[in-house]
């Protein structure tokens, strides 16, 4: 249950859409057809600051879903000016 959880909530792409008004967040789900959310831009929080050297997961918290999702801060980031500002 544990890995299964872990899958879930591990974050694989976060895509801003055309329009600029919601982002794709594509998942590491078991289950393909649970993998991607649509949600709009301000439902999005990132609790931790990305430049910060504590920890190797930025949580990200979304409304009205319990638990936080989680990005690998040695990922790549295409723009980082654009992920700060539009998870803020």
């Amino acid at each position: 249950i544990y890995t299964y959880a872990i899958c879930a909530r591990s974050i694989k792409y976060i895509i801003l859409n055309k329009g600029g008004k919601t982002l794709s967040i594509i998942t590491n789900h078991v289950l393909k057809k649970k993998s991607k959310l649509n949600l709009p831009v301000g439902m999005v929080k990132c609790t931790a600051d990305r430049r910060d050297n504590r920890g190797i997961y930025l949580p990200l918290k979304i409304e009205n879903r319990s638990f936080y999702y989680l990005v690998n801060k040695s990922g790549t980031f295409l723009n980082l000016k654009l992920f700060d500002y539009t998870t803020r």
